[in-house]
């Protein structure tokens, strides 16, 4: 899905880079504003590991060996900079105070003061399903918060005849969990998958990835709309649009998209 979505921005004239973490936004003398970024120094060899791992048939899950090779890549990195008219920012807030440090000390600490929940969370390739459920909410005293079956909305023939699960898990952002080892993780998380459903072994799984995101939700507390970190900030033409601007309403996809058209209809339109 990502791929078709980066092929049809390329196609429109967007460029897209990966593999590059910005360090810096600054407003220059001229109006222009300047980013600074930290760019990988094997970005190329990771693009191309990453292209042949999109041209594997989708159902091979060919995960493993793109890991390895990755995770066998220097890891060193180079700066460069570039200036722009205008500069969206999407990072979580936390992260655009940080990089931004011009901005107002009133915005700043709107900014910081967002509070977010982090999430690590598990992908699981099966080759047997664990249930005809696509979300399965856990109210016992489990490693994880729920469960996602992805293949039971989509055709298992996507996953090459195999099941794919998501196992999401919830927590504060300085949380132990994310300190934990990918095995240690993976041991916790099967042994409670192979009690929920005794019918699942390990020998069945072929696969098991873990994600780890320390700002990946929002925490409405008290008085939060009337304390949001601002679209529009002190700096000319740099904009930060993200999730914490979302108020009456919970993450997900349809209210993130909202919120990006009227921020665009309102600063971009005609």
């Amino acid at each position: 899905m990502l791929g078709k979505l980066g092929e049809h921005l390329k196609e429109k004239g967007v460029e897209i880079c990966l593999n590059t973490k910005i360090t810096n936004v600054e407003k220059l003398a001229n109006g222009q504003i300047k980013l600074t970024a930290e760019i990988a120094k094997d970005a190329e060899k990771k693009r191309t590991l990453a292209k042949e791992l999109s041209l594997a048939t989708p159902g091979n899950f060919q995960t493993e060996n793109f890991f390895q090779n990755s995770a066998r890549l220097e890891s060193a990195a180079i700066d460069n900079s570039s200036e722009f008219d205008s500069v969206i920012l999407t990072c979580p807030s936390n992260v655009a105070a940080k990089i931004c440090p011009r901005f107002s000390e009133d915005e700043k600490a709107k900014f910081e003061n967002t509070k977010y929940q982090g999430i690590v969370c598990a992908s699981v390739l099966m080759n047997k399903s664990l249930s005809n459920f696509y979300v399965t909410n856990i109210t016992d005293e489990t490693p994880f918060t729920g469960i996602i079956e992805m293949s039971a909305l989509v055709d298992k023939k996507e996953f090459g005849g195999n099941a794919l699960v998501y196992l999401p898990k919830y927590v504060a952002p300085d949380d132990e969990l994310f300190e934990k080892s990918d095995a240690e993780v993976e041991d916790v998380f099967l042994t409670a998958l192979e009690k929920m459903y005794p019918h699942l072994s390990r020998a069945d799984v072929k696969a098991f990835k873990i994600s780890r995101v320390r700002n990946v939700f929002p925490i409405p507390t008290l008085n939060y709309s009337a304390n949001l970190p601002p679209v529009e900030t002190s700096l000319r033409n740099v904009f930060v649009v993200n999730s914490a601007q979302i108020t009456n309403g919970t993450l997900n996809v349809n209210e993130a998209v909202q919120l990006a058209e009227r921020f665009f209809k309102k600063y971009f339109a005609g």
